[in-house]
């Protein structure tokens, strides 16, 4: 049997949360799922908790620091707000991650991070909507909107709704929502 390094644990569980969510994953269904013996997971990793430690400070800097300090750099904010949806149209697997999490929030490990990495999240949507044109507290509230707005098209994109059954009609729908919430902002 190989060993695998810290790395692939992290990126391997995070794709299993993805699809599991919290309650499914664990140290024995990973390591089957990577091939190897569990003896490569305690090499690398105490516990569980440890291991679940690793994994979502792994998603704070991929999916939060990284993402959204590229992001920054765009000079134009609106088109700095439109990728933000597009993972959701079809549907990457970091969305299910955010889901998994999402649904986890209230697990001690998970509930400090994803509230920072949401909190991150709403400070960037703030200053861009600023950016944009909103006031403090236009910029606030339309920083939760779409952050709700997210989540529930995330966990609703794969009901087979009306008009969102294929990736193009989701895509359609984020184009819409995207027109309605921040075109409007650079015309208003």
């Amino acid at each position: 049997m190989s060993r695998l390094d810290r790395r692939a644990w992290e990126i391997e569980g995070l794709e299993m949360l993805g699809e599991v969510g919290l309650s499914g994953l664990g140290v024995v269904p990973l390591a089957r799922r990577l091939g190897v013996s569990k003896g490569s997971f305690y090499w690398h990793f105490e516990n569980f908790d440890d291991l679940l430690a690793a994994m979502l400070a792994r998603w704070e800097r991929v999916f939060t620091d990284l993402k959204y300090g590229s992001l920054e750099k765009v000079a134009d904010p609106a088109a700095r707000l439109r990728p933000l949806f597009g993972d959701v149209a079809v549907r990457e697997s970091a969305v299910d991650v955010f889901l998994a999490l999402l649904e986890a929030r209230n697990h001690p490990l998970v509930r400090p991070v994803f509230r920072r990495a949401v909190a991150k999240r709403l400070k960037f949507l703030e200053r861009t909507f600023q950016e944009l044109g909103s006031g403090e507290e236009a910029a606030t509230d339309l920083a939760i909107l779409l952050t709700t707005a997210y989540a529930g098209f995330a966990q609703m994109s794969d009901l087979n709704l009306p008009g969102m059954r294929s990736k193009a009609e989701r895509a359609a729908f984020i184009e819409r929502l995207f027109a309605e919430v921040v075109l409007q902002r650079l015309e208003g």
